[in-house]
């Protein structure tokens, strides 16, 4: 066996946190200035009300995107993961997404909001989603 096979055997496997994915290095000053943190579920295959396709990480945008104060027409959320509890998703398999969003581009539409678009930098578990929201400025 060569060094570099036994190299590779030995190397310690990445630690998972709670069923999350672990974040790059740039992404743990998380959320970036101007920028807030949107708690949202999605089914198991991470797709939203009305079949929109969420990704698991990095960039999303709504294709229909209009800044009314009005349900649809953007990407929705709960704001710092506060809002009306019963609109997120409470299945076992459902995926929890943390977005980071510009804080301006936000609509409150009383107990969620929308937003055009952002990047997801969390998708795991309700314990995990809300975990890193706690590490990265909501309230724990």
């Amino acid at each position: 066996m060569s060094k570099t096979t036994r190299a590779k055997r030995t190397a310690p496997k990445a630690q998972k946190t709670r069923g999350a994915k672990p974040l790059p290095a740039a992404e743990t000053s998380c959320p970036r200035p101007g920028h807030v943190l949107i708690l949202r579920t999605c089914d198991a295959a991470l797709r939203s009300h009305g079949g929109f396709q969420w990704p698991g990480r990095g960039p999303v945008a709504a294709p229909d995107w209009r800044p009314t104060r009005e349900c649809g027409f953007g990407l929705h959320g709960f704001l710092w993961g506060e809002g009306k509890g019963d609109l997120a998703s409470w299945e076992s398999t459902a995926k929890w997404l943390v977005v980071e969003v510009k804080e301006k581009t936000i609509v409150d539409l009383e107990g969620k909001v929308k937003f055009p678009r952002g990047v997801v930098v969390h998708c795991g578990s309700r314990e995990s989603a809300t975990t890193f929201l706690a590490e990265h400025g909501g309230a724990g």
